[in-house]
């Protein structure tokens, strides 16, 4: 639910309606000086609600721009997860270590407790880690060796286990090997593995699982109608697939548009989102989704309540893909619970929709119908959107 955004991956992309987007107006900035001190030097920042430590830096304050999370040099990815008060942040270091801090109450950060963390600790005992993917109350990891680590709240069987028990320690997901990459949503896993299939576990009230029924399953099955699947993301109760074809298909909740077919109507199996071609990366927000096209291009689909489209308008649902305004030379797109961001090519970060906790990082509490860049930082990697709270990775 909460998107990785790394400019040096896989871009994300979009359909090919044509239509002229109106220039953007050039974003209020605060002072580079007011709004970089708190982040320099650091190799990680953060800021937007931080009431439950989720945004690493040692307290548990709310933050409008960005401020520097100690302990995280040499980090490679991180995942913002969580809804409300329970958010939460991990991350994997290049020396295949995971961290998490914030919420911990069902056992989120793997560290063997339930005691919340407002600065990373490790998780013990789990190493060889590639990727990282944060849920809306549990977590997952990829190791090296294509096995798949879960931990956190397991009510619908989304850690895979075979069980419905919560897990404070990370537990090896049952029979999934030669997996390439995750996605976690609020409380259903999905697994892309290396010959192009999605496997997928959990809630799957809306058939998120894409298997024809609306029954979970606390273990991996495959999704049938997906194959030759580059990447894999996943909404609160929706999935989506981009294919190696460049088109993206969507299964599961629906009323908002999220998958995108021109209607609102759940799919129990997957369904392709209109006018949708070419696509090179793929995203997925609480209940809106999103694509970059190979032209820099961003386009959304789905709720757009907090005006997480990034249109410039207030239309609400959006069934179909459309442009997002004024924004080009993008090379990394990602999402939180409703708002947006994108990385562009010079390193900058924009973002757009809610932003009542400052999760925009301009130093504001206002919403945004359209981006606007956070100021004071670039040399972006890789950013990720939780609920209510953002976090960047820096050269």
């Amino acid at each position: 639910m909460k998107r990785l955004i790394a400019p040096s991956l896989t871009l994300l992309t979009m359909s090919a309606v044509l239509w002229s987007a109106p220039a953007l107006a050039a974003p209020a900035q605060l002072p580079p000086s007011q709004s970089s001190a708190l982040c320099e030097g650091f190799a990680a920042c953060g800021w937007g609600a931080g009431t439950n430590g989720q945004l690493g830096d040692g307290t548990q304050t709310d933050q409008l721009v960005p401020i520097g999370i100690p302990g995280l040099d040499g980090v490679l990815r991180m995942e913002a997860g969580g809804i409300g008060p329970r958010s939460f942040s991990l991350a994997v270091k290049r020396d295949g270590s995971v961290w998490g801090w914030g919420n911990n109450s069902l056992g989120q950060l793997g560290n063997g407790s339930t005691v919340d963390q407002p600065s990373p600790v490790q998780v013990p005992d789990l190493a060889g880690v590639v990727t990282i993917s944060a849920g809306g109350h549990h977590s997952l990891a990829l190791k090296s060796d294509g096995t798949v680590w879960a931990w956190g709240y397991n009510d619908s069987g989304q850690l895979g286990d075979g069980t419905t028990i919560n897990r404070q320690s990370p537990v090896q997901v049952l029979d999934l090997t030669d997996v390439t990459a995750l996605a976690a949503g609020d409380q259903h896993s999905l697994a892309l593995k290396s010959d192009g299939t999605i496997w997928g576990w959990g809630a799957n009230t809306y058939g998120a699982l894409g298997d024809g029924t609306g029954d979970g399953r606390s273990t991996p099955a495959p999704i049938s109608g997906f194959s030759g699947v580059t990447a894999v993301a996943a909404g609160a109760y929706h999935s989506l697939a981009l294919l190696s074809d460049g088109t993206v298909w969507g299964t599961g909740y629906n009323q908002n548009g999220e998958l995108g077919d021109g209607t609102t109507d759940p799919r129990l199996t997957p369904v392709p989102v209109s006018g949708l071609s070419n696509a090179s990366a793929i995203g997925a927000g609480t209940f809106h989704s999103l694509a970059l096209m190979p032209d820099g291009t961003v386009w959304t689909w789905g709720s757009n309540t907090n005006r997480q489209i990034g249109d410039g308008t207030r239309n609400h649902p959006v069934l179909s893909p459309v442009q997002v305004v004024g924004l080009s030379g993008v090379v990394g797109i990602g999402s939180g619970y409703s708002h947006t961001l994108a990385i562009r090519d010079d390193g900058t970060l924009w973002t757009w929709g809610w932003n009542e906790f400052g999760q925009l990082g301009d130093g504001t509490v206002l919403d945004s119908l359209v981006p606007v860049q956070v100021p004071g930082i670039s040399g972006v990697l890789a950013a990720a959107g939780g609920h209510r709270h953002s976090l960047v990775i820096l050269r």
